[in-house]
């Protein structure tokens, strides 16, 4: 009888009925790229001691349509949770520079696992909103006054080479006269680095075709260092960009 006992509520916890369970707590919700978080865990037993093989931190995003895994951490390897206890895991993670900017189109949330032998895996969600570092602060502020609306993002292959898995584009559209009859749309093709931003400008212009009432598109696409966040340099750059590379 006493075999039995102890036999039921393992079997139990391997269904998922009275198994551990793990709870992920951030000091704070908003982190910017390259930032270094800390994460508190806690894991509850359940009704029969739970051998864990590992703890597990997935950074993962959802851009549009596309999920993607930012990044991976282990946290703890080989470990027994005995039943009805409680234990709390402390970690520290640094979010890569590519982690995408959280807008209305883009969603970035931590995913901690428990790998449990013989049962089913617990998991928790938390979300975290990624806020643009200075440089593409001053990038969406000077689109802006420059008379662009956003109109999304996507997640991208890096077009050059590098050692990060993607790259974010940030698409607009232009609303004011000085533009909105040369380009369609202009695609900011962005890699944070630790001293500039690295751009690639895809811009569609508006070409006038043979029949006046048609109208075609031609891409120029031009790579551009902003080497300050300053707000009025992103600006006159831009500008001169755009003006250089549209016609009338």
């Amino acid at each position: 009888m006493l075999l039995l006992c102890v036999w039921i509520p393992r079997l139990l916890s391997r269904l998922g009925i009275g198994a551990a369970s793990v709870e992920t707590h951030l000091p704070e919700t908003e982190f910017h790229p390259g930032e270094t978080v800390d994460v508190t865990i806690e894991i509850d037993g359940g009704r029969a001691d739970q051998p864990i093989d590992e703890l597990s931190l997935t950074l993962r995003t959802r851009v549009a349509d596309e999920n993607r895994v930012v990044a991976e951490f282990v946290t703890a390897e080989s470990a027994t949770v005995p039943a009805g206890t409680s234990q709390t895991v402390s970690a520290d993670l640094t979010l890569p520079v590519w982690t995408p900017i959280t807008r209305e189109d883009c969603r970035v949330w931590l995913e901690t696992g428990l790998d449990v032998s013989w049962g089913l895996d617990p998991s928790d969600e938390v979300d975290l909103e990624i806020a643009p570092d200075r440089y593409l602060v001053s990038l969406f502020a000077a689109v802006a006054e420059l008379g662009f609306d956003y109109e999304g993002s996507e997640i991208r292959e890096p077009s050059w080479v590098d050692d990060r898995p993607f790259v974010q584009a940030f698409r607009f559209t232009p609303t004011s006269e000085q533009y909105r009859s040369a380009i369609e749309r202009v695609t900011v093709v962005c890699q944070p680095r630790d001293d500039d931003l690295k751009t690639v400008l895809e811009i569609d212009q508006r070409v006038a075709a043979e029949a006046f009432t048609d109208v075609e598109f031609d891409e120029q696409e031009v790579v551009h260092i902003f080497q300050t966040p300053d707000a009025g340099m992103f600006r006159r750059q831009l500008e001169s960009l755009f003006d250089r590379y549209t016609t009338d």
